[in-house]
């Protein structure tokens, strides 16, 4: 197991309650060791046409054989405008 930070980058068009739905649901996959919900902050850049978007950070483990797998799951998701693995 691997240590790495993965950050989520939700669609702020989602109601609050869709969003911690989709965020439990997501957190499933992985053993989290640490969460930092940074909420909704203004991007450089528009993404999807918004200004916004609601992020949350995780120190996470991960097996590295199945981060492929993980990664082709994430992309499939509504609602998760970006993901980042570092």
């Amino acid at each position: 197991m691997k240590l790495y930070e993965l950050v989520f980058v939700f669609d702020p068009a989602l109601a609050s309650a869709e969003q911690k739905e989709l965020q439990a649901k997501l957190e499933k996959g992985f053993t989290i060791l640490k969460t930092d919900d940074m909420g909704l902050l203004s991007l450089a850049y528009p993404l999807n046409d918004n200004g916004q978007a609601y992020f949350v950070s995780y120190l996470v483990e991960v097996d590295p054989d199945k981060l492929e797998e993980i990664k082709l799951n994430l992309k499939l998701e509504k609602g998760l405008a970006k993901f980042s693995f570092f």
